[in-house]
């Protein structure tokens, strides 16, 4: 895990887990500016002023979901609007 201070400074620990018990321990009263997050559940419930989903992941999850469904009408029209490269788009 990892914070971000400012645009130079940055803390990062060692965490055996990303539960949310290291959440609270690290942040413990203070409150991130912006949280971005790939939607892990812990994530979810920190309270940051400002959220914001880790679109690398998004678009991970969406090429995962083009490749099972490759002939389905939706990935075929997500894909025309995210062009991601995969099995699918060859």
């Amino acid at each position: 895990m990892g914070l971000q201070f400012g645009e130079k400074r940055s803390c990062m620990w060692p965490a055996l887990n990303r539960s949310v018990d290291v959440i609270k321990e690290v942040m413990a009263d203070h409150q991130a500016e912006v949280w971005v997050s790939d939607v892990y559940s812990a994530q979810i419930k920190a309270r940051p002023r400002e959220r914001q989903l880790c679109m690398a992941h998004q678009l991970r999850n969406l090429q995962a979901v083009i490749d099972l469904y490759p002939q389905a009408f939706w990935p075929k029209a997500m894909q025309v609007l995210f062009p991601l490269g995969g099995a699918s788009a060859q």
